[in-house]
């Protein structure tokens, strides 16, 4: 089977996964859940993208050679030995939604091909890959091929080998949106802090 690879990464994950770095994990994870609340849609990159760097921590902590590319490649996020690669999707919602698995902007086709780690609120990191999915699994409408939430659950539901359990929050309700950070506000006064642009910040809010 040609994720074999995969599944023994996550299996090694599962079994050799310290205590206490699980738990700063998690700590992690909920922190900029809370912070940056996805209903605003510039935060679910920021997210997104923490998380990954979370996993690849993670993983790292458990000897596997893992190394963050989501910015080099488009069809994974992880990169481990052999050329092998890992996407991780977060999802946050108390419901069971379409999952984006792929952007399809751009010429060609685009098929699933990478296996993910699911970080889902309530569950824990999942794994899942296109062998374990029915074709009618996967909606290809619009600009995004997703994985439909239904079979999603049923997998978590089925195969609790393939979970590693925490108690992942859930994104903030959408009424607590006007208090979430704002990841382009962060960043510009971040880079007004570092080329010392006290003149403007001062009128930046």
């Amino acid at each position: 089977m040609p994720f074999n690879v995969e599944r023994d990464y996550f299996f090694a994950l599962r079994d050799y996964l310290d205590a206490d770095v699980a738990a700063q994990y998690l700590s992690a994870v909920n922190g900029v859940i809370g912070a940056y609340n996805t209903t605003v849609r510039e935060n679910r990159f920021t997210v997104g993208g923490a998380v990954e760097v979370f996993t690849v921590a993670l993983m790292r902590s458990v000897g596997i050679d893992a190394y963050h590319y989501a910015a080099q490649e488009s069809s994974g996020d992880i990169l481990l030995p052999g050329n092998v690669t890992l996407s991780v999707k977060g999802i946050h919602t108390t419901t069971y939604s379409k999952i984006g698995l792929i952007n399809k902007q751009g010429e060609g086709a685009r098929v699933w091909t990478t296996a993910t780690i699911f970080v889902r609120s309530g569950v824990g990191l999942v794994y899942g890959d296109p062998d374990m999915f029915p074709e009618e699994a996967i909606s290809d409408k619009g600009d995004q091929l997703g994985l439909l939430g239904r079979f999603l659950r049923r997998h978590i539901e089925n195969n609790p080998k393939l979970i590693i359990p925490m108690q992942i929050d859930y994104k903030p309700p959408t009424q607590l949106a006007g208090k979430s950070k704002l990841q382009s506000v962060v960043v510009a006064h971040q880079i007004m802090d570092d080329l010392g642009l006290d003149l403007l910040k001062q009128h930046s809010g």
